[in-house]
């Protein structure tokens, strides 16, 4: 299905409107991560990568608690051409993962590196 979208076949470039939906694509990519929320720190891959977050799949056997919800933190995600790094709040905790969104990337170097990462998965960005 994956190649569909990158062709523009079937749901395209259209936003996904539905109730409680992003308002950014995601690229379900495998990326590794480190992130600190408080003194916990985290590591593990990416299920999936947005210009406005991520949910992160922490290493098996790693305790997560629902309580650093609403914490800020900061990430690092390691895209194939650099680091990237960026100031973030956890969105969700459920289980094995952590759903952050990205704060302060309107533009800048860092919002540029994970916009060109982006484009080689998803082709045009929305």
């Amino acid at each position: 299905m994956s190649w569909l979208k990158k062709l523009g076949i079937g749901r395209g470039n259209a936003k996904d409107e539905s109730e409680g939906r992003r308002d950014r694509e995601r690229a379900e990519v495998k990326l590794p991560f480190a992130l600190e929320v408080g003194d916990n720190k985290y590591v593990g891959y990416s299920s999936d990568v947005s210009l406005e977050g991520a949910l992160l799949q922490v290493e098996e056997g790693t305790v997560l608690s629902p309580e650093i919800a609403g914490w800020n933190g900061k990430l690092r995600l390691m895209l194939p051409r650099g680091e990237m790094h960026c100031d973030c709040k956890v969105s969700r905790v459920k289980w094995s993962a952590i759903a952050i969104k990205f704060l302060g990337m309107k533009k800048g170097e860092e919002s540029e590196k994970l916009r060109d990462y982006l484009e080689t998965q998803l082709g045009e960005v929305w």
